[in-house]
């Protein structure tokens, strides 16, 4: 029997993205739910919405509030029911296994020089991160319980069509393609580690053929600052435009400077996967913002 891959937060960036893909590439059948279709903050929802899920099943749980959206004591609250009222539902109705969608912020603010690894302790430093490894412990404690293999995808900054500006690189193009300058703030040198969109699709397609015990920090291994970052586009834009900078904003949120990974666990658990280089990655997404506007 083939699975059916259900995806919990289908309605954002990420969630269409799979959703899309996995109804037109994959063998697999997939359903999305948005919160409007299946409320996790609501066990009745979920038991009204998931009621013909079977144990060939496997869950994609995206389903959250941001960090952009909100990140406040109340949000954190509710990320984490959401995450127990699932797990709560899954011990009553098994699945194949279930992968988490979490995010690299649970390690905190690291010192300079540290390379993140899997077994760098977690450190969260505001709501939205406690909320994220606290959501992943509750799961995987619950789900453990029940001999349910459970998959945690910690993943860096993810880019590509459809994020609206929201990410790192697409608020770049977003200011490029509508007011021909890029805004700096700080000196640019900060590193990030970015994933492509279809390249996260591919790990959770390899990750639903086969059930996996595990943690896991989905990183490419290639970090780059913000004004390397600029210079690619440069090289790819038949376009001039102007770099501005700014000072940072002393009211802004604090973010780690540096982020480099070892992906040495990655490697082994998706053997000979190859993500999408940075170049490549910028010029597929120069490709779809130029196609929308022509």
């Amino acid at each position: 029997m083939l699975k059916k891959v259900v995806i919990l937060g289908a309605a954002g960036f990420v969630g269409n993205w799979l959703l899309k893909r996995f109804m037109s590439d994959s063998p697999y059948k997939a359903v999305g739910y948005s919160s409007a279709d299946c409320n996790l903050l609501s066990l009745g929802s979920i038991h009204k919405a998931l009621s013909s899920i079977t144990s060939e099943d496997v869950i994609v749980m995206l389903a959250c509030i941001t960090r952009l959206r909100e990140n406040s004591f109340r949000s954190m609250l509710k990320n984490i029911k959401m995450a127990y009222n699932i797990a709560s539902f899954v011990e009553s109705h098994p699945v194949s296994h279930f992968i988490y969608f979490n995010t690299v912020d649970v390690y905190g603010l690291i010192p300079e020089g540290v390379v993140i690894s899997e077994n760098l302790p977690p450190n969260p430093h505001d709501y939205y991160s406690i909320s994220k490894l606290t959501s992943e412990f509750i799961l995987k404690k619950m789900l453990s319980e029940k001999n349910i293999p459970f998959l945690s995808l910690r993943f860096p900054g993810i880019y590509g069509p459809g994020d609206k500006g929201k990410s790192t690189i697409n608020t770049l193009f977003s200011s490029l393609f509508n007011t021909g300058r890029i805004t700096v703030f700080g000196d640019g040198k900060d590193t990030r580690d970015f994933a492509y969109i279809d390249d996260v699709y591919k790990v959770v397609e390899e990750a639903v053929k086969r059930p996996l015990n595990a943690t896991v920090n989905v990183a490419t291994g290639k970090s780059y600052s913000i004004l390397e970052i600029i210079e690619t586009i440069k090289s790819l834009v038949d376009k001039k435009f102007i770099v501005e900078f700014k000072p940072r904003d002393s009211k802004a949120e604090k973010r780690q400077g540096h982020m480099v990974y070892d992906i040495s666990l990655f490697q082994k658990l998706f053997p000979n996967f190859v993500f999408t280089n940075l170049k490549a990655g910028l010029s597929l997404y120069i490709k779809h913002v130029t196609s929308k506007k022509d």
